[in-house]
């Protein structure tokens, strides 16, 4: 092992470190509840663990015990052993979702509530542990797809790994009960096995763990469907061929329909509907749906709060930081993205044959989700950059590019600089924003 890789290596664990130090703080800051979809996603958990069966499909929300019926229920069932043994005395009812910034409306120093915890509360600390674990993994897997892409790039698969692993936003959400984190988890498992066939060639043995990915994810999140045609994308650009490419992917579809198909078909059965869509709508219709189609400033402002909740956003979704802080993350955001441009324009001849392959599956595939959550808030009012997160190393990957391609210069100066950056933006959102608003 040489001195570049023993360097990597360490590069790797100060960064899990502080992902999993930073996702404990935020853990025992923000209260129980006040995370996206929280206390939904316990109900959704702890009835999985009370009944052993799926919760039933209700148009009407006061007949339906789990609102979050919709969501496919993987990331639940693993759950739900950590949630038995003790009853769920609040309804969701009760709790509604904060309304302004910094709302203390939940009551988190309640009996139990306080280390040592017990009870509710404590089932709830141990699933965000193991949701924190989930995103952990995301965090190595993104340095894994960095050193497999460019290995003679010592400082690639440090930057690519800060940019996911000290994102405030993705350590906040593994950090709480929400089945992202293990959506990310298979998403980021398909970009690295979709890398491993573009840099190293596909064998037929890479279609069983790949179908199994995209099984898993598709049991994690709908949204995962979209995961298809990159993996079709993928191996086309590995190149197999046309006829080699369909096959493959057919037999990825297939395994990945073994495992997730059965959840897909009882939708259909019970509601016509495999994908939940409708009842998605009757569901969270009477706070999220939008009322009137929308305009080319709620266009803009969409896009604005993708953006800004993709990098910190708290609470749920009610507590924001500071307007400059954003105006800063913008101007970066600018420019990696005008680094990434200069790339591709100017200095491609920086990028080896399969690492602009991967670029451009990744980029597909980070465009693709994107869009679609831009899609999906012309029906709804849910601007949320967490539901990037199905492929967030592909995020990591481009603005990793973006930098250290693009804009160019010293890639150590570049990735201390990122390293030191991201690491004073969690110290500010925590100690500034997030500790204060509950405490």
């Amino acid at each position: 092992m040489n001195d570049s890789t023993n360097l990597s290596r360490r590069g790797l664990a100060l960064i899990l470190i502080l992902h999993i130090a930073l996702g404990i703080a935020f853990s025992i800051v923000v209260p129980l509840w006040d995370a996206p979809d929280e206390l939904r996603h316990f109900i959704y958990v702890k009835y999985l663990a009370d009944h052993a069966s799926l919760p039933p499909l209700s148009d009407k929300l006061s007949e339906n015990p789990v609102s979050l019926a919709f969501h496919p229920p993987l990331y639940h069932a693993l759950m739900a052993p950590l949630a038995a043994g003790f009853p769920l005395v609040v309804t969701e009812k009760e709790f509604p979702p904060a309304t302004k910034v910094g709302n203390k409306f939940y009551v988190h120093w309640a009996e139990g509530t306080r280390f040592p915890y017990a009870g509710i509360p404590l089932r709830v600390h141990l699933i965000r542990l193991v949701s924190l674990a989930l995103g952990t993994i995301v965090v190595y897997l993104t340095w894994h797809i960095g050193r497999i892409v460019f290995p003679e790039d010592r400082w690639f698969p440090f930057v690519a790994t800060c940019v996911v692993g000290l994102n405030p936003q993705f350590i906040f959400i593994s950090a709480t009960v929400n089945d992202n984190s293990l959506s990310a988890v298979f998403g980021a498992l398909t970009l690295l096995m979709l890398a491993v066939a573009i840099v190293k060639g596909v064998k037929p043995w890479l279609i069983l763990p790949l179908g199994l990915a995209l099984g898993g994810a598709l049991l994690s999140t709908t949204s995962a469907i979209l995961l298809v045609p990159v993996l079709v994308a993928g191996l086309f650009a590995s190149d197999l061929g046309i006829r080699k490419t369909m096959s493959y992917s057919a037999g990825a579809v297939l395994v990945a329909g073994a495992v997730a198909g059965w959840w897909y078909v009882r939708n259909a059965i019970l509601c016509g509907d495999p994908l939940l869509w409708e009842f998605h709508k009757n569901i969270v219709g009477n706070y999220c749906v939008r009322g009137s189609p929308m305009g080319i400033i709620d266009f803009l402002n969409t896009l604005r709060l993708i953006h800004r909740s993709f990098w910190g956003v708290f609470g749920s979704m009610g507590l924001p930081l500071a307007a400059p802080i954003y105006w800063v993350l913008e101007i970066c955001t600018g420019l990696i993205i005008a680094g990434v441009v200069r790339c591709i324009v100017y200095r491609r001849d920086t990028l080896q044959r399969t690492q602009l392959r991967v670029f451009l599956v990744f980029f597909f595939a980070a465009l693709l989700f994107f869009v679609s959550v831009v899609h999906y808030n012309f029906t709804f009012w849910s601007p949320q950059g967490r539901y990037l997160f199905v492929v967030l190393p592909a995020f990591g990957i481009l603005g990793t590019v973006g930098l250290l391609k693009g804009i160019g210069g010293q890639s150590k100066l570049i990735a201390m600089s990122v390293f030191t950056a991201l690491l004073l933006f969690n110290a500010v959102a925590l100690l500034f924003f997030v500790w204060p608003a509950y405490v």
